[in-house]
């Protein structure tokens, strides 16, 4: 047997036929809650000030589950944060807070909360703290000075 998380619609997809059965029953679908339904983008980035932005991802465990996280980037730096439901089923459960310093490197566990608030707050103070770089002001460069040529003698 084996379970899809859709995004949007919260919803587990348990077959309760083997894949060579054509019936199309749709008995095994229930609805679950995923951490999606408990936040928003816009309530989450208000508590990390400073640019950050949030979306919602489905990634693969190494179980081979899907699970729903919350990426948290900034425009001006390479770092990504995720907060990481340790049950998908459970967004409100342990959460495990995690870096990536570039897109080339692997994830750090930095914390794991005991719920998705403490995590929240973890994380929010973490991004408090991390310095964005100002925007870089282009400098002011002079005309170029006409050419001049010397009257010939």
């Amino acid at each position: 047997m084996f379970e899809i998380a859709l995004a949007a619609a919260s919803t587990v997809v348990k077959p309760i036929c083997s894949l060579g059965d054509s019936s199309e029953s749709l008995d095994g679908v229930e609805e679950r809650t995923t951490l999606r339904d408990v936040i928003t983008p816009s309530e989450i980035a208000h508590q990390f000030e400073g640019g950050w932005d949030v979306q919602f991802e489905i990634t693969q465990g190494r179980s081979g589950s899907l699970n729903q996280v919350a990426t948290i980037t900034h425009n001006q730096l390479p770092t990504e944060y995720r907060l990481e439901p340790t049950d998908t089923f459970d967004p409100n459960g342990e959460v495990a807070v995690t870096r990536r310093q570039s897109p080339s490197s692997g994830r750090d566990v930095l914390n794991t909360a005991e719920t998705l608030g403490d995590a929240i707050t973890l994380l929010s103070q973490r991004l408090r703290a991390t310095t964005v770089p100002s925007p870089v002001e282009q400098p002011q460069t002079a005309e170029p000075a006409t050419p001049t040529t010397a009257p010939s003698i």
